[in-house]
């Protein structure tokens, strides 16, 4: 996976990252389909997550 320098910090992130738009809700609620996916894309060394405060009602990080 490619990096990208981000700008102030120069600290490098992965050029693909899912977003998390579609999940969302309470955390003790997450669907386990969610989690395997977030836990996989870790688990490809991707670091870049989408998530705004507006996905999920603010739930999604």
């Amino acid at each position: 996976m490619e990096t990208r320098p981000l700008e102030p910090t120069r600290a490098g992130t992965t050029e693909i990252g899912p977003g998390t738009w579609k999940m969302g809700g309470d955390c003790r609620d997450a669907d386990e389909t969610q989690v395997r996916a977030v836990r996989a894309t870790l688990g490809a060394n991707v670091d870049c997550l989408g998530a705004v405060g507006v996905r999920g009602d603010g739930r999604g990080e």
